[in-house]
């Protein structure tokens, strides 16, 4: 039986539900979770004409006192209910107390509850040392390893369950999503088309003073459950539907701005006490260049980062390789990423022209697995894209097929498979990507026999300082940048490193990134130009050089090859490696420390 035989067997048996789910969402006295969402529920009167129009609020105050105290909006959620949510940035007793002007059921209560310490990461940030990498609240680095997932909030998708679960095992730690459920099928945009999807209720005549509680409901239930069971899983949350937004967000600054306003806050208020998502206005198809699509987007961004409390990044996607167009002085108050749409992006060329910009670059959609194909070597061509833009210092995704999004185990696709040891890699080294920087052209190719299509666009290194080099390899072979991408099965990745400014010795390790295999090239001496060969014909390769001397060694090999290195196997394709993936998802460890 194969590994992936063995994997989807293991899969069928994890699927089955917890024992006992995590409380990463709690209700009520507690006792709440450090880095979890808290809910207060309220009764209040849900006869009135219309309970969405009742204002009501809580003010939620940590252990550290009222200066760091939210007071956020409470929601209506049908009947006679009302909730509050907060997100548990502290440990120790909480207090809350309710206030409404105009609903004496919302008015006057308190509480409170205790939040204990936990494994939780929390909301993502800017990274201290960074701008372009990230960091989440328990201060770990934070990659982003994406996958689409558009229809995962859709009423009608049966596997979600199964989706969830299938990416964490492979690595996944964020997945795109719509939260407004869209099919991206309208044509055109608009209320009036029954297969639009948007946040109100009704279709053709919409209330737009009412909520479509039904596909609210639906997100709330899946990210609780995600929340609980994979903590580890954030999510690139899509505010508002392609299907009714498509249009370049002319339909949208069509309404009143309190329509508008209402609305965002509406989503803030049920969704932004949640620690593991990050918002994203639209999944594309919309021009950015226009004037009214960059209004649509500043309009939206502006309002929802200046009434998230809790701050979570915002960016908005365009269309197929344009270039992103919110970097101007006025919306460093909104942008907290650049998204970009990229078409067969394995090489990180696209990220390059934003090397001086303060913001990290993420390839959030390309020709996914199952709509670009098909893939002459989809492990290879996906492996290529992850590690060659996050050494690139951003990020990149894999898609499966945006109209069904099936579950990875049962897919049949490979695009993926290689992912658990691109986690393993850093999380056994303890490696935090936010302290290094890009410097790729301190290499070059020099491979002999091997194809020389612009390898120095695909080649990237990383260089922490003096002390520590990370080099990506893709040792392509043919059909650079399309689907026939494959390593070239004659030769082994080799290059040339300028370590003249950088004297000391190293000690020196490879990696074979399609099983995880890392070998131990000894020590070397910098101070000179050096030739690095991977010990492995027809592989990509990374190589990894740390300081431990301010000294050069006597007598260091200027070149390092296959006779120069022990082999030591540290992981590879087995039931176990992917077992312990996923009992790290479930029990809250981070895979990427």
């Amino acid at each position: 039986m194969n590994w992936r035989a063995i994997l989807f067997a293991l899969a069928v048996l994890l699927l089955s539900p917890l024992a006992a789910e995590a409380a990463n969402f709690t209700q009520g006295a507690g006792p709440a979770t450090k880095f979890g969402t808290h809910e207060i529920v309220l009764r209040g009167n849900g006869g009135v004409a219309n309970p969405f129009d009742t204002n009501a609020t809580v003010t939620f105050t940590p252990p550290s006192g009222a200066g760091n105290a939210k007071t956020v909006k409470a929601f209506y959620d049908g009947g006679n209910t009302w909730r509050a949510r907060v997100y548990v940035s502290e440990a120790g007793t909480w207090t809350w107390s309710s206030a409404s002007a105009i609903d004496a059921g919302l008015n006057g209560n308190s509480g409170s509850f205790v939040a204990n310490p936990s494994t939780l990461k929390g909301i993502v940030r800017r990274h201290p040392s960074n701008p372009k990498a990230f960091v989440t609240d328990d201060g770990q680095w934070f990659p982003m390893i994406m996958e689409w997932g558009s229809l995962l909030f859709t009423q009608d998708k049966t596997d979600w369950q199964a989706f969830i679960h299938d990416a964490a095992v492979m690595g996944v730690n964020m997945i795109i999503a719509n939260a407004s459920g869209d099919k991206g099928q309208a044509s055109p945009p608009g209320p009036s088309d029954p297969t639009a999807v948007d946040p109100w209720l009704g279709v053709g005549s919409v209330d737009y003073t009412r909520y479509d509680l039904t596909q609210f409901q639906t997100v709330d239930t899946r990210e609780i459950y995600t929340l609980n069971n994979y903590p580890n899983m954030y999510y690139e949350w899509v505010m508002l539907a392609n299907s009714t937004f498509g249009d370049g967000g002319t339909y949208w600054l069509s309404l009143a701005s309190t329509i508008r306003h209402n609305t965002l806050d509406y989503m803030i208020a049920r969704w932004a006490a949640f620690p593991n998502l990050m918002w994203l206005n639209m999944l594309g198809d919309t021009d950015y260049t226009q004037a009214t699509a960059q209004a649509f987007a500043r309009d939206v961004g502006s309002y929802v980062v200046a009434h998230d409390p809790w701050h979570h990044s915002f960016s908005v996607r365009g269309i197929r390789d344009q270039a992103f167009q919110f970097l101007g002085a006025g919306d460093t108050t909104w942008v907290g990423r650049v998204s970009l749409m990229t078409s067969y992006p394995e090489g990180a060329g696209e990220i390059h022209p934003y090397d001086s910009s303060a913001y990290h670059v993420s390839n959030a959609d390309q020709y996914q697995e199952g709509y670009g194909g098909p893939f002459a070597n989809a492990r290879y061509f996906f492996r290529w894209s992850f590690w060659s833009w996050l050494l690139a210092g951003g990020s990149s995704n894999h898609g499966s097929f945006y109209a069904v999004d099936p579950p990875y185990l049962t897919s049949g696709y490979t695009g993926l498979d290689s992912v658990p040891y691109l986690w393993k890699y850093f999380q056994d080294r303890n490696i935090d990507l936010g302290l290094f920087q890009p410097q790729p052209g301190l290499m070059a190719d020099n491979r002999p026999g091997a194809i020389q299509e612009n390898i120095s666009e695909s080649m990237e290194l990383l260089r922490r300082g003096g002390t520590e080099f990370i080099v990506y390899h893709p040792n392509y072979g043919v059909g650079m940048e399309t689907p026939g991408a494959t390593p070239d099965p004659n030769v082994a990745a080799g290059f040339t490193l300028n370590l003249t400014s950088y004297p000391g010795a190293f000690t020196a390790e490879w990696y074979r990134p399609h099983d995880g295999v890392a070998q131990s090239a000894g020590t070397i001496s910098g101070g000179v130009v050096r030739n690095f060969t991977a010990p492995w014909v027809g592989y990509d390769a990374v190589l990894r050089l740390v300081l431990t001397s301010s000294t050069n060694p006597p007598n260091a090999p200027a070149n390092l090859t296959i006779s120069s290195i022990q082999s030591s196997r540290i992981a590879g394709d087995s039931a176990a490696t992917f077992s312990a993936f996923q009992t790290q998802f479930r029990s809250g460890h981070s895979l990427a420390r």
